[in-house]
This record gives structure tokens, sequence and C-alpha cells, in this order.
């Protein structure tokens, strides 16, 4: 019962975040050119390696470690490592030309990894509702400093400076959590983190592998085929696969925390795990067969004819999301069985097939060949 309140909790929140970057996208779209909103998403998806990179992934050891105190000690470490990395990054500016809006690169890093290392802390602690209360305030303050920042400067570093600060603001829920009466130790703490090599060891390069795979598509689409049908999935991932990855970790963080409790007190999850998955393809399953059959009636309500092969790749990709869905929350279980380097190569594996359909949808000069990938 407790785990469900909690999923529902982290659930409702980044069902919340999701729905307000949704009906604020419009009015934004409005204030910038695409050009700038495009650089905003490159400058996003750079942002979202480093920050992989500034912790190593060792906030996952904050979850499994089973003493509270080596958990804070982690914690500690994961936050130094990114005031370092932030500090690089900044040195490293500075011997580089480039536009101005890319000095936001170490903030947003550095304030990015401080939320994602205090979340995790707190989801062990079981204090869900500061997570979820960081998730909405994250989304909101960003998406409404986007549209106010306008008002007093005329340029296009208001849309970087807003994801910067948006990020900076919602922090404040994780205050409280710095407050705590275990000791730091130096000495003892690279023994504590040798206990834990597989994450940076093999889950970060499998979540580098990650990143990189889920924009590969893009990258393929945008040499092979007109910027019509690139557009046009592009669009699909933003109504589809971004705000299920959302809600997607959600669900994780609280599967995580109750899978990790468990594996520490030496008490099986494999029914936890299984009743999960049960419910979410009882629900998902006639839902989505629901979707098919209504998706061309309404994009053509909504856009009208000239968004209507937008359903047709929409449909191609409901498998993909439920199967995506299932894999995004529940990606914590080699971490908490130590079984980092099979999820690695499986990760491995499955690019590589994935590349393979892509390369040949290029080579047969076919559209929805590639997106069934």
């Amino acid at each position: 019962i407790e785990y469900k309140k909690s999923i529902i909790k982290l659930f409702s929140a980044n069902t919340i975040a999701q729905l307000l970057s949704i009906v604020l996208a419009p009015f934004i779209a409005r204030i910038y050119s695409p050009s700038v909103i495009g650089e905003l998403s490159f400058f996003l998806a750079v942002s979202g390696f480093l920050i992989l990179l500034s912790t190593f992934q060792f906030e996952n050891a904050i979850i499994t470690e089973k003493e509270e105190s080596v958990a804070w000690e982690i914690t500690i470490f994961c936050l130094l490592s990114a005031c370092i990395v932030a500090t690089i990054l900044l040195i490293l500016l500075c011997f580089f030309s480039l536009p101005l809006y890319w000095w936001f690169l170490p903030f947003l890093v550095l304030f990015s990894s401080f939320a994602h290392t205090l979340s995790h802390w707190n989801n062990r602690l079981k204090k869900f509702n500061k997570t979820a209360y960081y998730t909405i305030s994250q989304s909101f303050c960003t998406n409404l400093l986007k549209i106010t920042f306008p008002l007093f400067y005329k340029g296009s570093l208001g849309l970087f400076f807003a994801s910067v600060l948006g990020q900076l603001f919602s922090l404040c829920f994780f205050i409280s959590s710095l407050r705590q009466k275990y000791s730091f130790s130096f000495q003892s703490l690279k023994e504590k983190l040798a206990v834990h090599h597989d994450f940076p060891r093999y889950s970060l390069p499998h979540k580098l592998i990650q990143t990189f795979a889920f924009n590969l598509p893009i990258l393929f689409f945008s040499f092979a085929f007109s910027d019509t049908e690139v557009g046009l999935f592009a669009m699909a991932i933003t109504l589809s696969i971004k705000p299920l990855s959302a809600l997607a970790r959600g669900v994780n963080q609280v599967l995580f925390q109750q899978v990790g409790e468990r594996h520490r007190q030496n008490s099986g999850s494999s029914k936890l795990l299984r009743s999960y998955i049960l419910k979410i393809l009882t629900i998902a399953v006639p839902f989505l067969l629901l979707i098919y059959v209504a998706l061309p009636h309404l994009i053509l309500f909504f856009n009208r004819k000239k968004w209507i092969s937008l359903a047709n790749i929409l449909q191609l990709m409901l498998p993909w999301m439920l199967a995506m869905f299932l894999s995004n929350s529940l990606n914590f279980i080699p971490s908490v069985h130590l079984l980092q380097k099979k999820a690695f190569v499986l990760e491995l594996f499955g690019i590589f097939v994935q590349l393979i359909m892509l390369i040949l949808g290029v080579y047969l000069d076919s559209f929805i060949l590639s997106i069934s990938h």
C-alpha cells in the first residue's frame, strides 16, 4: 500500500509537470524563434551528457548502500564531484570562443546534478513529497521564467537563463536534506566507493549510450529524409516518448527505493515487480488499442489534414511506448543486484539492432521502416 501511494504521488507530480510544459509550450513558441529553441535543445542535450558524467552514477549507490551513514557520505561525494565538474567546465569555456549562452552550461550541470543526487537521498528516506514538489516547481518555474523574461530582456539569452534559474529555485525543496547528523571523512570514502565501482564502470557508459540511442533516430533522419518527415517524428517524440519517460522516472524512483530496501533487508521483491508489470499491461493494452483507433480522428480534430501523417507514426510507435515505459521504470534492477555489466552488454546489443534497422530503412529509402525499429 505504501509503495502504491508513493507511485501515485510521484506519478501525479510528473504528470502535472508535463501538463504545465504542454500548456505553456504555445506561448513559448510565439516568443522565441524556432532557431533559438533549436539551440536550446542542443544545449540541453549536451548538458544531459555532462550531468551523467558529473556524479559518475554513484548517486544510485545512495539507494543500494545498506548503511545509511555511508549513503550520506556518497551523497556528499556526488555533490562535491558536481562542483568539481562545473568548475572544470568554467575553466574550459575560457579557452573557447562560443556563444554567450554556453556560459550557463556549468551552472545548469551543477544545479541539475545537485537535484538528481538529493532526490535519491530523499527517496532513500521515503521523503517522496520533496521529490514531487521539486518536479512540479522545476517545470513551473522554468516555463514561467521563459515567458516572463522577454518583458525585461529582449533576446534569446532569457531562454537559457530561465532554464538555469528554474532549476535553482526548485532546489529550495531539498535544502533541508543537507542537515544531517552523519560525519564525512575523505580517508574512508575511497574504500567505500570501491565497493560500488560497477556504477562508474558499467552504469555510467550504459546511461551515456542510452542517451545517445534516444537521439540516434533524429541524427539519422536529418541526413536521410526530408525536413517534413524529421519534423513529424520529432513532434511524435514530443507528444509521446518524452512525457512517458518523465512519468516512468516517477515510478522508477519509488520502485528503486522499495526494491533497494527489500534487497538490503534480504527479502524478495519478485512478487512486487510481477504485480506491477501485470497491472501496467492490464491497463495499458486496452488503452493503447483504443488510442490506435482514435488517433487519426484526434489528429484531424486538433491539427487538421496537414498533420494526418503524425497519426500513422504514433500508431507505429505505440508498442515502443509501452516497452519504453516498462524498461525505464524498471532499469534500476541491474543496479540493485549488481548486474551492471550484463545490462551494459544487453544495451549495446539493443543499440546494434536499432542501428541496423535505421541503416536498412535509410538504404531502402523507407521512413516507415526506419521508425519501426
